[in-house]
């Protein structure tokens, strides 16, 4: 509890007042059950729970997730908590056109929104790109930690990655 406190302190810090803001990250830790669709395990659970924590300063208008298992339940807690609007891009039409919609998705929100976008190893750097930050490699398989913060509304995005491990 005391991480998570320190945590909210620090995102009040790294997260600019009447902005939009988006909070990227990796879907939380999946089980390995044979699919291509798995659910989370217990700790994934407990890491999208956390997430509620980890908003509480800036609260959440929207999250925007693809349509797998993993990235929609990890945004349900915190969108439920704060009653934020949920929205699935699909990726059946291919990454380009998942990326293209995500990021207008986001833009659509509008500048005083904190948008929540949950993604994968690889859908979670390029629409950073997409969305004007950098150009950064895909994510690690085994990475459940990082989370990516933009703000969107000053003459180029500003992009603030933070470490969390919110359960032991």
């Amino acid at each position: 509890m005391k991480r998570l406190l320190i945590l909210a302190l620090l995102l009040l810090i790294a997260a600019p007042g009447g902005a939009q803001n988006v909070v990227l990250l990796r879907h939380a830790e999946k089980a390995s059950d044979g699919t291509s669709n798995p659910p989370l395990t217990a700790y994934g659970t407990a890491r999208a729970e956390a997430l509620i924590g980890v908003l509480s300063a800036s609260g959440l208008d929207a999250a925007i997730t693809s349509g797998f298992t993993r990235t929609v339940d990890t945004a349900a807690p915190a969108a439920a908590h704060f009653g934020a609007e949920s929205l699935v891009v699909g990726v059946s039409d291919g990454m380009a056109v998942h990326l293209e919609q995500t990021a207008a998705a986001v833009r659509a929100f509008g500048q005083d929104a904190t948008v929540l976008v949950v993604g994968h190893s690889n859908t979670i750097p390029a629409l950073i790109g997409a969305l004007g930050g950098p150009e950064l490699p895909d994510l690690d398989e085994s990475e459940y930690d990082l989370l990516y913060f933009m703000d969107l509304n000053g003459e180029a995005p500003t992009l603030r990655r933070i470490y969390w491990r919110p359960v032991e």
